[in-house]
């Protein structure tokens, strides 16, 4: 791993190993690929939840967390191809003087972002790796993703609308820009090394992981709960399912912001709610205090 210290602002830079570019990238369009995580950007009766992605909980514009995801995700597939160079000119022992240069910063070859990243950059390795030469349709399409979305998130602009669909066609283009990269640094050079990864590891690396429903239900934050589920404990927020504690057969709390709670449905079958931990444990007081006031006695264990 290369470490540079930048001396002025007290900070040490190191590189980003490219499998966990690719894992990043890969988890991200996994999750927009999955309608019920695009559905949360369109709020609930015009009042907006807090968004759940891959790696934080967001409570901001939705917008605004379009722009950031997309913005980074392009970041993302810049520095995968500066990376995938870095890796093949250290194979020819090309790491020095202009080569350093160049990966450090493509636009010191020349014009253009998007011709230095994915043309003349990889063209230092091979002519032929440039994105121009091995797929020109492809080309096109990165070059108006450039023009039209890029410069301008990356300067003055930001996504006005929440609708996440837009966002989910460039992430699909970037997708094929990492094909494009596989074909040159193909993902078996990614994934050599010292650590052996787990088949589901090097799956993902080769295409976006399906994302389960349970994975991006929305939480319910503490703070979000409405004043008529303060004050009445047979009221739930909207979008969750109404259940006694009876139901419940069990609770966990995962490595994360989420408690799942484990439910047995009247058919026998099972299901998992996922919450905030404040809400879930609020949740829980509320329904036991409701079966307390029917009569009905608590579960000895939760």
């Amino acid at each position: 791993m290369t470490v540079r210290r930048a001396e002025s602002f007290d900070l040490a830079l190191s590189s980003v190993p490219i499998i966990n570019l690719r894992l990043d990238f890969n988890r991200l369009l996994g999750f927009f690929r999955n309608e019920l995580f695009r559905d949360q950007f369109k709020g609930d009766q015009g009042v907006v939840r807090a968004l759940r992605t891959p790696y934080f909980t967001w409570y901001g514009r939705p917008n605004v967390l379009l722009t950031h995801l997309l913005r980074e995700a392009i970041v993302n597939l810049e520095s995968a191809v500066s990376s995938a160079v870095w890796m093949e000119a250290g194979e020819r022992g090309l790491t020095k003087g202009k080569w350093r240069e160049a990966i450090d910063n493509p636009m010191s070859l020349g014009k253009g972002t998007a011709h230095c990243v994915f043309n003349l950059l990889p063209a230092l390795i091979d002519p032929d790796f440039a994105m121009r030469a091995c797929d020109q349709e492809l080309w096109k399409r990165f070059r108006a993703l450039y023009k039209e979305v890029r410069n301008g998130l990356f300067h003055s602009m930001e996504i006005e609308s929440d609708d996440p669909s837009p966002v989910l066609d460039c992430l699909e283009l970037l997708h094929d820009g990492h094909g494009w990269l596989n074909s040159w640094h193909p993902i078996e050079e990614i994934a050599a090394g010292p650590i052996r990864w787990s088949p589901e590891t090097i799956a993902t690396l080769r295409a976006p992981p399906e994302v389960p429903d349970h994975e991006v239900r929305q939480l319910m934050p503490i703070w979000a709960l409405t004043e008529e589920y303060r004050t009445s404990p047979q009221s739930l927020p909207p979008g969750m399912v109404q259940l006694d504690v009876a139901d419940v057969s069990g609770v966990s709390l995962p490595p994360s912001e989420l408690v799942v709670v484990s439910l047995v449905l009247e058919d026998g079958s099972h299901a998992k709610l996922n919450l905030s931990p404040g809400a879930a444990m609020h949740l829980l007081l509320r329904l036991a205090q409701a079966q307390q006031a029917r009569g009905w006695a608590l579960p000895d264990r939760i």
